[in-house]
């Protein structure tokens, strides 16, 4: 729920051409895509990444549960330790990424 909600905000700030509605649609209809309910285990991870926003830190537990990797440009998230792919070109994140 709350990263769907952090979604619509991303959306809604108008900085990619897409629908929400045609979002959905896209995640429900792709096998790339796996949605994860937030459980007690994600909630007991959130604990261990401190001063970033809680969306983010959701986000950050749920991949670290699902070994999936995340694709931010930012750099709190970035020097997690977790596996991500910078998104912009002219990051300044550690070569290791």
């Amino acid at each position: 729920m709350l990263i769907t909600e952090k979604l619509v905000r991303v959306l809604e700030k108008g900085h990619y051409p897409v629908r929400f509605d045609t979002m959905l649609e896209y995640i429900e209809e792709n096998e790339s895509y796996k949605v994860v309910p937030l459980t007690i285990r994600i909630v007991k991870i959130i604990r261990d990444f401190q001063n970033i926003d809680l969306h983010d830190r959701v986000i950050m537990a749920t991949a670290l549960i699902t070994d999936s990797v995340l694709v931010s440009k930012d750099k709190e998230i970035g020097v997690s330790g977790l596996n991500v792919i910078c998104s912009r070109r002219d990051s300044t994140f550690p070569d290791s990424y």
